[in-house]
């Protein structure tokens, strides 16, 4: 059985402030604020290296326009993030 370890504090105010940043900047095409996210309180934490996140940098350039919903909001090991999201 696999054991669940509860998100780190820092994780889910994290979450929390790149979900509502990134709704809010698709909705309002205002993409600097997911571009400068390393501005954000504990982004060098929750985001230690940019690898896994700058593909969604393309995918608001791709979007173009189109509203995003969440699809994903699992937070695995404790650290890692899994949002995704779905625009169209």
């Amino acid at each position: 059985m696999q054991k669940t370890i509860p998100p780190h504090g820092w994780t889910v105010e994290f979450k929390i402030l790149i979900l509502d940043q990134i709704t809010k900047a698709v909705v309002e095409g205002d993409n600097e604020t997911v571009i400068n996210y390393t501005k954000l309180q504990d982004a060098a934490y929750a985001v230690p290296t940019p690898d896994h996140y700058l593909p969604l940098l393309y995918c608001l350039g791709a979007a173009d326009g189109d509203s995003a919903e969440v699809f994903n909001k699992i937070c695995n090991l404790g650290s890692m993030a899994m949002t995704g999201y779905i625009w169209g």
